[in-house]
């Protein structure tokens, strides 16, 4: 048999999987050239799913919905996670605020003074999330909080609500 290039190659690969496997393990190298074999096999829905990336970029075939409740903290979070996701979106975003007091506080006239105390300072919250929402999304939905147990009026509520926003 004739001795030449590919001999040697093969050599060497022969003692670089030698060497792989002591320091990763007998396993290792059997699991990665499998993974890469189907990697290989599929790799026309890999290339599909980066032009399905490339279409959800598109603001004419997708909707970007970010839902967070009217907590300081999970705006401050919310805030954190569009900036985060910028890169990965388009840029006309809608947040959904759920859980919003703002249309209960509107229709509330308290009396006392420390009622009227209170709905200042719950109208002042509610008006930095919804500073917030605006500064960081393109549009800013905001969903009353539903008061009832009966969790069939809360699904007809916001269902309601979505209706009256479209």
């Amino acid at each position: 048999k004739k001795k030449g290039f590919p001999s040697l190659i093969e050599v060497g690969m022969k003692k670089l999987i030698s060497y792989l496997k002591l320091v990763t393990g007998e396993g290792f190298i059997e699991a990665f050239a499998e993974a890469i074999s189907i990697l290989y096999s599929n790799k026309d829905k890999f290339l599909d799913a980066l032009k399905l990336q490339e279409k959800l970029l598109d603001p004419k075939i997708s909707s970007w919905f970010l839902v967070s409740s009217s907590e300081q903290q999970k705006m401050n979070r919310c805030a954190s996670m569009q900036d985060s996701i910028d890169s990965i979106t388009h840029s006309a975003n809608t947040l959904i605020i759920n859980k919003s007091l703002y249309a209960h506080l509107a229709d509330w006239s308290p009396t006392n003074d420390q009622m009227k105390e209170l709905k200042k300072t719950m109208l002042k919250h509610e008006n930095e999330i919804k500073r917030i929402g605006e500064e960081a999304h393109n549009q800013l939905l905001l969903f009353p909080e539903v008061i009832d147990n009966d969790p069939k009026k809360h699904v007809q509520a916001l269902c309601e609500e979505w209706e009256k926003k479209q």
